[in-house]
């Protein structure tokens, strides 16, 4: 063989090898490429290929006959349905939620169940069941290969967003009238109700040119795949989302799926008549996770938060807004009596805002939780019972109660219990008085 004819002959063999090596070797899941069959006019190509290239999307592989593994096609099949199994994928991979090993209340869930003929489906029905993201609907079988309905897609998203209470904060007329915008939303199954109304005002959920809303159609998989984004793209969180600001800052955090040339991260409040009152700004080298504190807000009711990126790569885009409620709490708390001789029972009675959702006493002889007791008015009521050991030496002794709010907020009061010492033959006067601070 010539000598020009062997340098050829290695340069080509370098090539080729170069190839391969590039689209990850004999392995199909470390070679994929794009999409054969989603080209750069179909109408999801933006929302696919955003997915894609955070590594969130999944097809199928085809292996070129007669050749090795790695030239072969992926496909995406954007217009056929998209599998039950296939959107959990999907909706947990965007949502950074890891696979798990977990309970799987579902029979046709198996070990050996997979989507795609290659990822095991188990892991993420569990981690799906862990988040609350799949509820009681589905009952014994979660059939992962049957297409999944529209407005089964929005509940699964609103709960992974976080936003199940905001659906449920929506009276039966809000409900009523966000289905109405459409022609067929009356169509809507009843337990889905208030999370598909939530989607449509957070504009996870559209319609059809036509007016309707399809809740009971059959996702395809571009249409699967263009809500998950709107969802998961970029992601924020407030932390508590029912905030009393005298009791700390809300916590705001913003994720994204976005690795572009971004130029900024944003995050922002409103008021419900859509007013800017804070706004946050990130510039590069900060990636997210990205995080503000908020301290103070004009007063009680309901705000919104929002963010944008703007990359250089796309437009800016925007994530779904969460609900923020600002909302007083208070305590307050009594003995009964307040005097009282050793040896005898005290009773504590305490009284919490609606978002109480407990209340604990430590007293110098044990700590009692307190027990929900018949509520009225404005606020709950919880009550319990000790008894002061009959040895116990006379003096006042301070018996701190504290009340849990919702996403772990506090708040403190202290009472003080007088013990007597027996004098026999004197009554004490033991009315009720009421100790410690705090109103409604």
């Amino acid at each position: 063989m010539k000598k020009k004819e062997k340098r050829r002959l290695t340069w080509w063999a370098v090539l080729a090898a170069g190839w391969i090596l590039a689209l990850g070797g004999s392995s199909p899941a470390r070679a994929q490429s794009w999409y054969i069959d989603v080209p750069g006019s179909y109408w999801a190509r933006p929302e696919i290929y955003a997915l894609y290239t955070a590594s969130v999307t999944d097809g199928w592989f085809v292996p070129a006959p007669g050749l090795p593994v790695s030239f072969g096609r992926w496909y995406y099949k954007p217009d056929d349905p998209m599998a039950r199994g296939e959107v959990v994928v999907l909706l947990l991979k965007a949502m950074g939620i890891p696979p798990a090993d977990g309970p799987v209340p579902f029979l046709d869930v198996f070990p050996g169940t997979e989507v795609y003929g290659r990822i095991p489906l188990r892991p993420y029905v569990a981690a799906a069941v862990a988040h609350q993201l799949l509820s009681g609907e589905e009952g014994l079988y979660f059939n992962p290969r049957d297409g999944l309905q529209r407005q089964a897609a929005a509940a699964w998203l609103i709960r992974s967003l976080g936003l199940k209470p905001f659906a449920q904060s929506l009276s039966p007329v809000e409900i009523q009238q966000l289905l109405r915008r459409f022609r067929d939303g009356s169509e809507v199954a009843p337990r889905y109700q208030a999370e598909v109304a939530a989607a449509i005002r957070l504009g996870i959920l559209r319609g059809y040119p036509d007016g309707t809303l399809r809740p009971r159609q059959t996702l395809a998989r571009s249409e699967a795949t263009v809500m998950v984004f709107r969802s998961a793209w970029i992601q924020l969180e407030v932390s508590p989302s029912r905030w009393d600001p005298q009791l700390g800052p809300a916590r705001i955090l913003l994720k994204s799926l976005e690795n572009g040339n971004v130029r900024l991260w944003k995050a922002w409040v409103e008021d419900e008549r859509g007013s800017i009152l804070r706004s946050f700004t990130w510039y590069p080298p900060r990636r997210p996770p990205l995080e503000a504190l908020l301290e103070t807000l004009p007063g009680p009711g309901l705000y919104w938060i929002k963010g944008s990126v703007t990359s250089a790569e796309a437009p800016p885009r925007e994530a779904i807004p969460i609900p923020l409620w600002v909302e007083g709490t208070w305590l307050q708390g009594e003995l009964l009596p307040p005097k009282v001789p050793a040896g005898q029972a005290v009773r504590i009675l305490a009284r919490s805002s609606w978002q109480g959702e407990g209340v604990t006493a430590l007293t110098p002889w044990g700590t009692l939780d307190l027990i929900p007791a018949p509520s009225s008015g404005d606020g709950k009521s919880w009550s319990a019972t000790f008894t002061v050991p009959s040895t116990q030496s006379p003096g006042s002794y301070p018996i701190p109660l504290e009340g849990r709010f919702m996403e772990g907020q506090r708040r403190a009061l202290l009472l003080h219990l007088e013990v007597l010492p027996p004098v026999p033959g004197h009554e004490e006067d033991l009315r009720v008085v009421l100790v410690g601070s705090g109103s409604p």
